[in-house]
């Protein structure tokens, strides 16, 4: 599910650069040095006629202008390289992917004996542990690296229940290998998200 949030976010930051370089260059291409209205229609590069010329013309009530965009925040640094509202929106997309990382949901099996089912450092930001809704029987997780037994330690419930593990609050990442044993006859898959 976070992984979709972010594709999504992304999608839409990658929109958002894809509308101000367009409108960029509409503006450019619609402003070349020394048109003036008595011209006559002014062209852009595809031959289609412009609407308006932003250098005879004035902005339309409530255009965005420096003065009525607000203010930079105290402590806020713009990224380097860029500038203007590509340059933040760049910024702001790089910081997001690199935050927001998430690897690409995973299965993994459980056996009928304890085994490492997670290694150390995997994940570090987050993890979420689920059985599958068609689950019958639990799984068993040690966070501390050692022998995973049958009722003891975190439950994930049977049916869909997961666990999660969170460095932003709630029960947190294990710095430990997680180990895990089913309560099942035979070997058993989970669900592993996070980042």
């Amino acid at each position: 599910m976070q992984n979709n949030h972010f594709k999504l976010f992304a999608t839409t930051v990658a929109f958002a650069l894809a509308l101000v370089a367009w409108s960029g260059s509409a503006q450019a291409a619609c402003n070349p040095a020394g048109w003036t209205p008595a011209m006559g229609p002014q062209l852009d590069a595809n031959g289609n006629q412009c609407t308006t010329n932003a250098g005879t013309s004035p902005l339309p009530t409530g255009a965005a202008t420096a003065a009525n965009q607000g203010a930079d925040g105290t402590g806020i640094t713009p990224p380097t390289g860029g500038s203007g509202e590509r340059g933040w929106l760049s910024g702001i997309f790089k910081a997001l992917g690199t935050a927001l990382g998430y690897a690409t949901p995973d299965n993994a099996s459980v056996g009928t004996t304890s085994g490492i089912l997670i290694t150390a450092g995997t994940y570090t930001r987050s993890l979420t542990i689920c059985t599958l809704p068609t689950s019958t029987t639990n799984v068993w997780l040690n966070p501390r690296g050692a022998t995973a037994i049958v009722s003891t330690g975190f439950p994930v419930f049977a049916g869909g229940g997961c666990v999660n593990f969170s460095s932003a609050g709630g029960a947190p990442i294990p710095s430990a290998n997680i180990t895990a044993i089913t309560d099942a006859g035979t070997a058993q898959t989970v669900t592993l998200a996070g980042g």
